[in-house]
């Protein structure tokens, strides 16, 4: 028997500490204080899962937008978060308990975004398993650019743009205001396509407070000037790239290749994986062709960000 309990703002110590000491593919994007930064955007429709001896075995960040169930809206990925030692056949039982509970709660769609592999601590596809079998369909497919650092380094050309942004006088400090940052981030998204970030720079300097360990922030120098700068995600094992940024001159500087390498270099003896983030438009049917060339040109290769739909009507 599977007992299923809508989130409740009284249970987030019990959903933190189970992502904390249980959770086999969770991270600190599913904190609940990492959610609801942006809380009044989206109706929340988190679930957690009880076994027959009423101990939590699984959650699921989610929200409700209209009659549609999503895993979650506001984050890159998501989907079931499942305790450690639960095993194909549990999670199937799962799934098939999230689909009648839905239909139940006049739910038309499920839409799941689900984790990429290189985000969890083991092998954990059994949510994969269990989609096929329910019969979701995949719906979007966004393609990123990832690479295992620590196995292969950055050599060749990029290596050399590395060295020459040295010798231009580039360097990186670390900093806990991102308003700079931001500011060059906007400026550029505005002149490009008319858009600003996702994040505000109040709202990642709150997240960085709350996650100190998870969440860097470095500035881009050409001597004392400010003229770019980097934002990274830290999960166990993975360096996710969440901003980057450089202004126009700091480019010809070779100001991306240095802030890139450097970070990879930083990083590379205590994490596993870098990801560079996304390269695609239009809900993943448009790749950005000179955008992934770019990445790629590091030696980075793709990894899928997908998302599976379920008609429940």
């Amino acid at each position: 028997m599977i007992k299923i309990v809508k989130y409740n703002k009284n249970m987030k110590t019990a959903w933190d500490n189970f992502i904390l000491h249980n959770a086999r593919n969770g991270n600190f994007l599913f904190y609940r204080d990492y959610m609801e930064y942006h809380a009044a955007r989206f109706k929340d429709n988190s679930l957690l899962f009880f076994d027959e001896k009423d101990i939590l075995i699984a959650i699921i960040p989610a929200n409700k937008k209209r009659k549609t169930y999503i895993t979650h809206e506001g984050l890159t990925y998501g989907g079931l978060i499942y305790k450690k030692n639960l095993g194909t056949e549990k999670i199937l039982i799962i799934f098939n308990h999230i689909v009648k509970y839905l239909k139940e709660s006049n739910f038309a769609t499920i839409m799941y975004k689900r984790m990429p592999y290189v985000y969890t601590l083991y092998p954990s596809e059994e949510d994969l398993y269990a989609l096929y079998c329910i019969g979701f369909n995949i719906s979007r497919r966004d393609v990123s650019s990832c690479m295992n650092i620590a196995r292969y380094s950055i050599k060749g050309k990029k290596l050399n743009e590395y060295k020459r942004g040295k010798k231009n006088g580039l360097s990186l400090i670390k900093t806990s205001d991102s308003s700079k940052i931001f500011s060059i981030i906007n400026k550029n998204l505005n002149k490009k396509y008319n858009v600003l970030s996702t994040h505000t720079s109040d709202e990642m300097n709150y997240l960085h407070f709350k996650f100190p360990n998870n969440i860097e922030m470095f500035e881009l120098l050409e001597g004392s000037k400010v003229v770019g700068g980097i934002i990274i995600y830290l999960n166990i094992g993975i360096v996710h790239v969440q901003y980057v940024a450089c202004l126009e001159y700091a480019k010809k500087l070779r100001g991306i290749d240095f802030l890139i390498i450097s970070i990879i270099k930083k990083y590379k003896d205590n994490y596993e994986w870098f990801d560079y983030g996304i390269s695609t438009e239009m809900d993943g049917m448009l790749l950005n062709n000179s955008l992934i060339k770019s990445k790629e040109e590091y030696g980075l290769t793709a990894l899928c960000y997908d998302s599976y739909e379920l008609k429940l009507e």
